[in-house]
């Protein structure tokens, strides 16, 4: 059987093979039986390949990252845009009759590939949904936070050639993964550090682009491409700020404490990624025919779908009848200080403190099925004082500013407005109002500028040397 460029595939016919080297390996959220890999052939393309459920634990254990391969009998289809990692048309299914071959570990096969985006490039983009691309620059920061289920993220500063700043945030499944995201060599990595990210969400949540990962994303440190050597050519020639001698810092972003009508003053932009802290108590709490006071949501693996309870059974679109389901506080409120008031909507932490007692044990003691039915234990905290820790969000529904509560604190008498000043605290996640958290998946592939690998590269750089003895990927 003939060997054929991943270029030169042909959709109509299993009558082809290739040579490549396994670069990547991940599962999504959605398709946990199945896995994905990226492979790249001797000229520099990539391309996507799927396991069948049945193939699954074969090709973990057959498939090593950064090995060689020869494959045949597969068979080529056109993946949905939400599973696409890489631009190739085609993408690859495996299943239990692919034949799988070691072949030497040749250096004619490239160790990465990437397919950057630059960020003026993506400046004029006003995407409506979720696009995927490629990403890498100095970093310059690395940020720790919480989401609001307490689960650990990070958010690197990465500076481009241009000297643009971009904010790129890695969730657990990624920095609790040494295989694509080798934390302590990039927090102790010689200044200056190059990171490239692939498969990364971006978003535009206010007048600003931010990435996020996916379940795809590889982090990648000093990788042995002319993107990386320019930019440390730039560090070294360019302005003193690329050039700090102190370690990468590693910090918690800051609080700033305000009284509602100073909150309700900010615009989007400038309130974007901010947490602030505001003393308050609770005036009013609404249930409306859409929004309950509470999520739930289904437990079966890391599945985060919503459950109903139908039939006297929790259940959920994708696992039916489920034994149990998380419960989550979603608390839509109005909030009063001295100086005003506003929406607000209490997410699941700052509902324990507020209420005293997690959202599944208050349902389960109530016995509650129904989020429209307002328990007395919420009631009873009317009036209360509380510092919030929150976000400014604009409620698009509605039309009008409200806030986002993801922490809260009890406190003693609010009557006077607060004065502003600075605390420290780790940062919390803006969770959208109207979904749980979880792990963003991509969508659909933004247009992209070409691959970069060891041999292609798709961003003008000024070409300087790389170091033979950086590792494959961190």
């Amino acid at each position: 059987m003939d060997v054929v460029a991943l270029d030169n595939l042909l959709e109509e016919t299993t009558q082809q093979a290739i040579e490549v080297r396994v670069l990547r390996r991940w599962s999504t959220r959605l398709k946990q039986n199945e896995t994905s890999y990226i492979v790249v052939d001797k000229n520099a393309d990539a391309i996507q390949i799927s396991t069948l459920p049945e193939y699954k634990d074969a090709s973990n254990e057959e498939l090593e990252i950064m090995h060689c391969y020869k494959f045949s009998r597969f068979i080529c289809s056109k993946p949905a845009s939400y599973l696409r990692s890489v631009s190739h048309p085609l993408g690859i299914i495996f299943g239990p009759a692919v034949i799988v071959e070691s072949i030497e570990d040749s250096r004619i096969y490239p160790k990465y590939y990437f397919e950057f985006t630059s960020f003026r490039d993506l400046i004029p983009s006003t995407p409506t949904k979720e696009i995927i691309t490629d990403y890498i620059g100095t970093l310059e920061e690395i940020v720790e936070g919480t989401t609001a289920s307490r689960d650990p993220f990070l958010r690197l500063s990465l500076r481009d050639l241009r000297g643009d700043t971009i904010r790129c945030r890695l969730w657990k499944e990624i920095i609790q993964d040494p295989q694509r995201f080798n934390r302590s060599a990039i927090e102790n990595a010689p200044r200056p550090a190059i990171v490239a990210v692939t498969s990364v969400k971006i978003t535009k949540p206010f007048e600003w682009i931010q990435l996020g990962a996916t379940a795809a994303t590889y982090v990648y440190l000093n990788p042995d491409i002319p993107e990386a050597a320019a930019l440390k050519d730039r560090s070294h020639t360019g302005s003193s700020s690329l050039l700090p001698t102190t370690p990468i810092p590693i910090i918690s972003s800051s609080v700033e404490k305000k009284c509602i009508s100073e909150l309700l003053q900010f615009d989007r932009q400038s309130a974007s990624g901010r947490t602030f802290a505001c003393d308050a108590s609770i005036s009013d709490i609404h249930i409306t025919t859409e929004e309950g006071w509470f999520k739930s949501q289904c437990t079966i693996g890391i599945c985060t779908l919503t459950a109903y309870w139908r039939d006297g059974f929790w259940t959920c679109p994708a696992h039916w009848r489920i034994a149990e389901c998380r419960h989550t506080y979603h608390i839509i409120t109005t909030i009063t200080d001295s100086t005003g008031s506003a929406n607000a909507i209490i997410y699941n932490d700052a509902g324990e403190t507020i209420v005293g007692s997690p959202c599944s044990e208050l349902i389960t003691t109530e016995a509650i099925h129904d989020p429209m039915f307002l328990p007395q234990a919420i009631i009873q905290t009317k009036k209360k004082p509380f510092r919030f820790h929150l976000k400014v969000q604009l409620y698009t529904k509605l039309g009008v500013t409200g806030f986002n509560i993801n922490k809260a604190e009890h406190i003693g008498d609010t009557s006077n407005p607060p004065t502003t000043h600075t605390t420290t605290e780790r940062e919390v996640r803006n969770t959208e109002a109207t979904l749980p958290p979880q792990t963003p998946t991509p969508t659909r592939q933004p247009h992209r500028q070409g691959p970069t690998t060891g041999i292609k590269r798709s961003l003008p750089t000024e070409t300087g040397p790389a170091s033979d003895n950086n590792p494959p990927h961190v």
